[in-house]
C-alpha cells in the first residue's frame, strides 16, 4: 500500500515538473521564433503557417486503446526555417471518440463526450529534394489536455461529471510536401504520445485518467510560406 501511495506521488511530482518545463519550453520556443521572423540573416528564413488534419488511429497502450476510438483532428503550426533546422509551436485538437458513447435505458440516457488538446514545441526539418519536392521531419514536446464528461438522465433529472487532466506530451512526425511558389500541399505521419496519471478527486466528483496514450495519425495539410 505505502509503495503505491509512494509511486503516484512520485509519478505526479515528475509529471508535473516535466510540464512546467515544457510549458517554459513552448514559451521559449516561441521567443525564438518572433526573433527568427524579424532578425535579418544572411540565409533566407522561411516562416510558415500550417493548416492540417486527419485521422488519429490509438496503436497503445492497453489502458488507452480500451478506452478510445479512431478520432478525428484538426490543428495549426507556426514556424520558422532559417536553413535546413528550424522551429515550431503547434495546437491541435481531437475530439474523442469513446468506447462508450452513451446509451438510452427505460426512464433515462448517458452521455459521454471526450476531447483532447495539445499544445506543443519543437524543432522541424525541412530538405529540399527538388524545387517542388521536400522531405519534413519533427519533434517535439509540450502538454496533452485531456476532457471527459458525462450526463446521466433519470426521468428528467440530470447530472453532469466532467475532468480535465494536463499531462506530458510528446510527438514525431514525418512528411513530404509539394510546393508552388509560397503555398505547400504535403502529408505526414505522426506519433503523437501522451502520459496521464489523474485520480478521482477526494469528493468523488470526477473521471480516472490512466494511460499513456500512443497514436498513430495520418495528416494533410497547406503549408503557407514567408520569406
Amino acid at each position: 500500500m505505502l509503495n503505491d501511495v509512494y509511486r503516484r506521488v512520485t509519478l505526479r511530482v515528475l509529471r508535473m515538473t516535466a510540464t512546467l518545463w515544457a510549458m517554459r519550453t513552448l514559451v521559449c520556443l516561441a521567443v525564438c521564433l518572433a526573433a527568427l521572423a524579424v532578425a535579418p540573416s544572411r540565409a533566407a528564413a522561411d516562416t510558415f503557417l500550417d493548416l492540417h488534419g486527419g485521422i488519429a488511429i490509438p496503436i497503445a497502450d492497453n489502458d488507452w486503446t480500451d478506452t478510445a476510438e479512431s478520432s478525428p483532428t484538426l490543428g495549426l503550426r507556426v514556424g520558422a526555417v532559417p536553413n535546413e533546422i528550424g522551429g515550431y509551436v503547434s495546437g491541435d485538437w481531437v475530439p474523442q471518440n469513446t468506447d462508450t458513447t452513451g446509451g438510452t435505458f427505460p426512464g433515462g440516457s448517458t452521455e459521454v463526450s471526450a476531447h483532447r488538446f495539445r499544445l506543443m514545441g519543437g524543432v522541424l526539418f525541412h530538405h529540399n529534394l527538388s524545387n517542388t519536392l521536400a522531405l519534413t521531419g519533427r519533434g517535439g514536446i509540450g502538454t496533452d489536455i485531456a476532457h471527459a464528461s458525462y450526463t446521466v438522465n433519470i426521468l428528467g433529472n440530470s447530472r453532469t461529471t466532467s475532468d480535465t487532466d494536463a499531462g506530458l506530451g510528446f510527438e514525431f512526425a514525418g512528411g513530404v510536401w509539394f510546393r508552388a511558389g509560397s503555398l505547400e500541399i504535403g502529408g505526414e505521419a505522426a506519433i503523437p504520445i501522451g502520459i496521464h496519471d489523474h485520480d478521482v478527486p477526494n469528493n468523488g466528483n470526477g473521471i480516472a485518467m490512466h494511460w499513456t496514450s500512443v497514436d498513430l495519425e495520418l495528416l494533410g495539410g497547406v503549408r503557407f510560406l514567408s520569406h
